[in-house]
């Protein structure tokens, strides 16, 4: 591990990640959880049922802020079954100890996300979700709500990750993104499975963010989330379920209309979609998802963020990526319409773990719209 201090810039890769467990920076970690640039963070057996979102400000615990104002309404079991819509605060395992140079950013793991489960971390000393300021000492509690389907969770499940950043390691402007995009072959068209040239890229808000679009041409356009009264556990072993019990199927046939593919969307249904392109994420950086604005449309294009260094690298022309996507308002969608942004952020150094060459990375195989790892290949 480098000596890190106030003058370096970066995200910290796999090497900084195990250093600032051994230093007492990030406590209770499973070594196991740490990733090319982030650590996965586990649930413990705490669980609470409260009334609603409430954001703490100027207080050390989002327990006791909850507590304080008569908000939680009970404990949950840890065995039990976590209910649609209803509002959970979770205790997490693991807790920090951040040197005045270290701050830290979290976003649900993909599983999560292509579970509709939403869990957002709390600060309940800056009244923010998921962001731990510089210096951040004490416990961490996430805010859990399924949203289309009941989850059963267990102590251990990973539900949330963080990653640990110095300074402002975001590329923060257009003139900066296309040096990047110069230096790197990041992006590749599915179809023809070359890399993107500045020239290629068809959308742009000239920011710091590079424009990603839908692919509803391939055979499989998305999954549907169904309303069923079906139980997803969390703790259950990989390819347990059957997509069909929980998911309808799109097919491309069947949204052709006048030569053209249209996919109707209904408002707060729950859809898994992937983009147009394919991704490389080099070594030295990492890359997260940022939602379109309204400019693009009233809806979500993910609920998990990260993507890790290494992403793509497996496959010469790169991998989709995965859309977890609710409209706020009934919308059709077309092929190639905007959907989702990226914005990049350079590691302090290049990392030495490689997302797609870690034995039990779970999405290596990701063509189109890639349902989460408890299900069963369709």
């Amino acid at each position: 591990m480098k000596e890190l201090n106030f003058n370096l810039e970066g995200v910290l890769a796999f090497e900084d990640l195990i250093g600032i467990t051994e230093k007492g920076y990030a406590n209770n970690v499973d070594l196991k959880n740490i990733g090319p640039a982030s650590i996965d963070l586990r649930v413990s057996d705490r669980i609470y049922e409260v009334s609603g979102v409430f954001m703490p400000y100027r207080e050390s615990n989002a327990y006791e802020a909850y507590k304080k104002r008569g908000l939680i309404k009970k404990q949950v079991d840890i065995d039990s079954v976590l209910e649609q819509h209803k509002i959970y605060l979770v205790k997490l395992q693991e807790e920090l100890a951040l040197p005045d140079y270290l701050r830290a950013l979290s976003s649900p793991k993909s599983s999560i996300g292509r579970v509709d489960l939403h869990v957002r971390i709390l600060n309940s000393y800056m009244g923010r979700f998921d962001t731990l300021h510089y210096g951040y000492t004490g416990e961490l509690w996430a805010l859990v709500m399924p949203k289309t389907f009941k989850i059963k969770l267990s102590p251990n499940v990973t539900i949330t990750q963080l990653r640990f950043l110095s300074g402002d390691a975001r590329i923060r402007d257009y003139r900066s993104l296309l040096e990047f995009l110069q230096t790197h072959q990041v992006i590749y068209s599915r179809r023809h499975g070359r890399p993107f040239e500045i020239k290629d890229l068809t959308y742009t808000d000239y920011d710091n963010t590079l424009i990603l679009t839908l692919d509803i041409a391939q055979n499989i356009v998305a999954w549907r989330g169904k309303d069923v009264d079906k139980v997803l556990d969390l703790s259950a072993e990989n390819s347990t379920y059957d997509p069909f019990d929980f998911f309808e199927p799109i097919y491309n046939k069947d949204i052709l209309r006048n030569d053209e593919y249209i996919l109707p969307v209904k408002a707060d249904t729950f859809y898994i979609l992937s983009t147009a392109q394919r991704i490389k994420v080099p070594l030295g950086w990492a890359t997260e998802f940022v939602s379109v604005d309204t400019y693009t449309g009233e809806f979500r294009g993910h609920y998990a963020g990260f993507v890790d260094p290494g992403w793509g690298t497996s496959e010469e022309a790169g991998k989709q990526l995965t859309l977890e996507l609710r409209a706020f308002e009934d919308m059709y969608l077309k092929h190639n319409q905007p959907i989702i942004k990226l914005a990049w952020d350079k590691l302090l150094e290049p990392t030495t773990v490689n997302y797609d060459k870690r034995e039990f990375s779970n999405y290596i195989e990701q063509h189109g719209p890639r349902l989460a790892k408890w299900f069963k290949k369709p």
